[in-house]
């Protein structure tokens, strides 16, 4: 085994060993902390797997070699072998189509740096490599490495830097105090805001600051938009993937502030967005802080849910499964996931239904703070990678569910109502993503479903009892009727085809049929395969215009190919004189047109076009 061999297979089986072992403490591949390890780990050993020569997928089975040796002293990897083979499949899966389009368009690099007789691949290639392609830098210096070329590291880095300084800016611009130049207004001077919204949804505050587009301001009159800072609020600000509350300020004497959403500086100055839609509001006045209650119950509803929902993931699907983000609105949820494959419905159904399970049971919620040591022995869930302080809060729901949460959540799990599952799909590589709603939620998607159900059954003439069975009868007769349909279509062209073969021109002995049909691009395919099947030395070429396009068909017997005739490249020189394009095989082919204008001239060059065809 010569050297680079030898440094291929020691990667491979190092990496697959530390892959397995990384999945089943519930790693999973992603693109920042453990999970960003993890996928170097896989993809390092799948591209030396290319380097010697293999084919496909391969580290599932070398997984399997492991489990066999490594099994014994630790069992826990045998329990999760079948989540971890899963976890390896598509993570490869994934990569291998990463790399082919990388390696490609890096391998034209190379090709072009060989040509100049320059050894160092440009920074930004390198980044558009990653950036766009998903191709890792790391990968592209190992590859370059290996043919003797560098990668502008600096360059790469700049155009990093340039990409990050552009989020920054979008995110500064996006959120913050919602205007450009907002940053520059000073708000260290005023007191951090008390939140008091876990205790009730009414309270009191003072007016610090009047921040306006035009900077701070000590007041401002009717139907002004602005952003007022408070020492203190019961209105949540939007955190943790929940939504801010909306409500009103109201001053003693009437006045009132429509709050639309609130969002929190780094060092924690309430932002209340809105416009006063009554009287007049100055710094330094007084003001109660009014939130939607029924509003912020919808949401309770749906956080609380969320927590109920990630702790029936993790029985149903493993211990595997982490948060990997959220939005909660009123009576709904959207809930990503660490997990590996798509949920199956037996899966959804038995996740629901422990969901609504627990709501029945009605377990009672407590959302007390504690240092976070103590949170961590209680078995609180938290999101590897957030920073927690010293002090956390815990929100618990019976035994069932304990989290670490800075949101508003409800007493009792009854109080939720109901919860439905609506949706589950693929947000990213390794994460999931389902949707669910709760309380009203529930009752209006129940509500649009039986109105759909009642619209057809009306459609169907039928009771909406019955609408079942009429629509499997109304399927039933719509693909009689199809059947008909074709079979008439069928012997429509089998009608035309005598006459058209009749009225064929020869081509250097191959016989041609050129002409305006009429019909859809599917009745045009009927009629020049039935042509084709009446004789195989015969090039038909049939256009029709339909919507103002032009469809061309065209087909060649096999006859007709042997002696160079081609029908895809007849259908392309014809939709080029109609301003399209297309093709196909050189038995059978499709194009299209724009200009319907010139389809006479189109067909009268079909038998010069075939004449510079045959041979």
């Amino acid at each position: 085994v010569d050297a680079k061999t030898d440094v291929s297979l020691r990667v491979i089986t190092d990496h697959i060993r530390s892959t397995v072992m990384l999945v089943c403490d519930g790693v999973h591949p992603s693109n920042n902390g453990r999970g960003y390890v993890l996928r170097r780990l896989l993809r390092r050993a799948a591209r030396h797997g290319k380097l010697l020569g293999i084919e496909g997928l391969f580290l599932t089975e070398l997984a399997k070699k492991v489990f066999e040796i490594s099994g014994q002293a630790y069992p826990q990897i045998i329990e999760k072998q079948d989540m971890i083979t899963r976890v390896i499949n598509t993570e490869e899966e994934n990569f291998n189509r990463t790399i082919d389009a990388g390696l490609k368009i890096l391998s034209e690099h190379i090709a072009d740096m060989k040509a100049a007789g320059t050894t160092v691949l440009a920074g930004e290639h390198a980044f558009r490599l990653s950036d766009t392609f998903g191709f890792p830098i790391d990968l592209t210096e190992e590859i370059c490495g290996e043919q003797g070329f560098t990668v502008d590291r600096e360059g790469y880095d700049k155009c990093l830097d340039e990409q990050r300084e552009r989020a920054r800016a979008a995110r500064k611009k996006a959120g913050g105090l919602g205007w450009e130049g907002a940053e520059a207004i000073d708000l260290t001077k005023i007191p951090e805001t008390v939140f008091t919204g876990y205790e009730c949804t009414c309270g009191k505050g003072t007016v610090c600051a009047i921040l306006t587009e035009d900077g701070e301001t000590e007041g401002i009159g009717l139907d002004e938009e602005a952003t007022i800072v408070l020492d203190s609020t019961s209105f949540y600000a939007e955190s943790g993937g929940q939504v801010a509350d909306t409500g009103i300020l109201r001053t003693a004497d009437g006045a009132e502030f429509t709050v639309s959403d609130v969002q929190k500086t780094a060092d924690h100055r309430y932002l209340h967005k809105g416009t006063l839609t009554k009287g007049s509001l100055t710094v330094g006045t007084a003001v109660e802080t009014i939130v939607d209650a029924a509003r912020r119950a919808a949401i309770a509803r749906a956080h609380s849910s969320a927590h109920l929902l990630q702790a029936a993931l993790r029985q149903v699907l493993g211990t595997h499964v982490e948060q990997a983000g959220s939005l909660v609105e009123p009576d709904r949820v959207r809930f990503d996931f660490s997990h590996f494959t798509g949920m199956t419905e037996e899966e959804k159904a038995a996740v629901e239904a422990l969901v609504n399970e627990k709501i029945l049971e009605g377990l009672a919620g407590s959302m007390t703070e504690m240092p976070i040591n103590e949170a961590k022995a209680l078995g609180a869930m938290a999101l590897f990678g957030e920073k927690y302080g010293d002090v956390v809060r815990v929100v618990r729901f019976g035994d069932y569910s304990t989290e670490l949460c800075g949101g508003t959540h409800l007493d009792n799990t009854a109080k939720i109502g109901l919860f439905r599952l609506v949706s589950e799909g693929s947000v990213a590589a390794g994460v999931r993503r389902v949707e669910g709603v709760t309380g009203l939620g529930v009752m209006q998607l129940l509500a649009a479903r039986e109105a759909t159900i009642a619209s057809a059954a009306s459609a169907l003439r039928s009771s909406v009892n019955d609408v079942e069975h009429a629509a499997a009868q109304a399927s039933a007769t719509i693909r009689e009727q199809s059947r008909t349909i074709e079979a008439l279509q069928a012997k429509i062209a089998q009608s035309q085809v005598k006459s058209l073969i009749a009225d064929a021109v020869e081509v250097k002995g191959v016989k041609l049929v050129a002409t305006a049909a009429e019909g859809s691009a599917d009745e045009l395919k009927l009629l020049a395969e039935a042509l084709v099947n009446a004789d195989a030395n015969i090039a038909v070429l049939l256009a029709a215009v339909n919507d103002g396009k032009v469809n061309i068909v065209t087909g060649c017997g096999k006859d007709a190919v042997k002696a160079g005739a081609h029908a895809g490249k007849l259908a392309k020189a014809t939709a080029t004189l109609l301003g399209g394009g297309g093709g196909g095989r050189p038995d059978f082919a499709s194009a299209g047109g724009r200009d319907a204008s010139k389809l006479d001239e189109a067909i009268a060059a079909a038998a010069e076009n075939l004449a510079a065809l045959i041979k």
